[in-house]
């Protein structure tokens, strides 16, 4: 239960002030405990960095599922409702990353990789599994061949990890919301494009 709370604590610090704006006696004084209890649980703050990290892309995953599987509920020919699921699983990837600034850039930072790398192999609710669940939607809807579906969830989250990334580092071309849905937009017609090939249906 200690480290749950510590790792929720963390997250809410980080949140508020980014990784560097805390140590481990903030965290410890969160849950109003003395700094030696962390220790049972991390060995230091970058530990416990990492595990903040793994609870957002837990976070992230869960996110993306919940859209697909909504977006899989919709009414629609078999190949326009598997292409708006498959951009509606990107567009709730960026917008996770753009309303957890801090918590994405803990997630892609070196205290993160290695837990990114591990919901890739392992993890059923793992980002890189959910953008792969909708690319197989693509090929079973009959939109994407089983030639091109190898490797797309590499290129479809290089697209949305750059655009996110820009957006938070304050690129003037990503300076309100507007241009942002319009950008996101237009690079996941690109994508889609890219992808299959081929201009893809709508619903």
């Amino acid at each position: 239960a200690l480290r749950e709370a510590l790792v929720v604590a963390a997250t809410a610090l980080v949140e508020e002030g980014g990784a560097d704006s805390f140590s481990l006696r903030d965290a410890a004084r969160s849950v109003g405990v003395t700094p030696s209890a962390t220790y049972r649980h991390f060995e230091n703050k970058g530990a416990l960095l990492t595990a903040v990290a793994a609870a957002g892309v837990e976070r992230l995953g869960k996110r993306m599922h919940r859209q697909l599987a909504s977006a899989q509920r919709r009414e629609g020919s078999p190949r326009a409702v598997a292409t708006e699921s498959f951009r509606d699983t990107c567009r709730a990837y960026c917008a996770f990353a753009l309303q957890h600034p801090a918590i994405y850039r803990v997630m892609y930072g070196p205290a993160g990789l290695h837990e990114l790398s591990r919901s890739c192999a392992e993890g059923v609710h793992g980002p890189h599994r959910i953008l792969g669940s909708a690319l197989d939607g693509l090929v079973t809807a009959g939109l994407l061949s089983k030639a091109r579906r190898s490797g797309a969830e590499f290129r479809a989250w290089t697209v949305l990890h750059g655009f996110s990334t820009q957006v938070l580092d304050g690129v003037p071309a990503f300076s309100s919301a507007a241009k942002r849905t319009e950008a996101l937009e237009d690079l996941l017609d690109f994508t889609v494009e890219g992808l299959l090939g081929r201009s893809a249906p709508r619903s």
